[in-house]
């Protein structure tokens, strides 16, 4: 795994948090990029969107051109997913929802 050189919170809107990250040059962190900063306790215990994507019948690392236009992403049938942490662990979840007007919190990272 690349080292993390850098990293940010990215919150808002679910749109405009993949957006943002790769307007400022960082990256969308994976489930386990953003689990290792949770551990390490370098980001607070909370719901996380992630870079992993669902779309039908395979899930994958979201690409620069789906975070610039989420919305289009979302209403050709991708899913965002998110690690969330419910105080007694954590949970993987892929977004059922085609909707791209909820709350986002994504890590962005930048690699050394």
């Amino acid at each position: 795994m690349k080292q993390i050189k850098s990293f940010k919170i990215f919150e808002g809107m679910e749109e405009t948090v993949y957006r943002d990250c790769v307007n400022e040059g960082y990256t969308p962190a994976t489930l386990k990029q953003t689990g290792k900063l949770i551990t390490q306790g370098k980001i607070p215990k909370q719901w996380y969107n992630v870079a992993e994507v669902f779309v039908p019948f395979n899930i994958r690392k979201i690409t620069k051109k789906e975070c610039l236009d989420l919305k289009k992403f979302i209403n050709t049938g991708g899913r965002v997913s998110s690690l969330g942490y419910w105080g007694s662990g954590y949970d993987f979840i892929a977004s059922s929802r085609n909707v791209v007007n909820l709350s986002g919190r994504l890590v962005g990272v930048k690699f050394k």
